[in-house]
């Protein structure tokens, strides 16, 4: 009995947690949900600009640092997205504001 190959593509969807919420990424495009304290659901999305691919992104050791450094900067980018969602509903002063 043989077998029918099928070829497998690479689908790129990958994401993160933030603050109270999730960050999903497909390729340059991606979007933050993150929970309010009053129960409502903030979202933000961005597109990002296709690249053109240059001679550097066929190196396979300066493609990955590059591509870490563009995730460690999306990601940073949603947990500040989530924190400052998250910081708005907090209008109270804590304990050690009011001491």
């Amino acid at each position: 009995m043989s077998r029918k190959k099928t070829k497998q593509h690479y689908c790129g969807i990958g994401g993160q947690a933030v603050l109270d919420g999730i960050m999903m990424r497909n390729g340059a495009d991606y979007a933050i949900a993150v929970r309010k304290a009053d129960g409502a659901i903030a979202l933000e999305k961005k597109t990002g600009s296709k690249k053109k691919k240059s001679v550097l992104s066929q190196i396979p050791f300066v493609r990955g640092v590059v591509n870490f450094i563009d995730s460690l900067r999306v990601g940073f980018q949603s947990l500040n997205f989530s924190a400052e969602t998250g910081m708005e509903d907090d209008e109270e002063p804590g304990g050690f504001e009011l001491f």
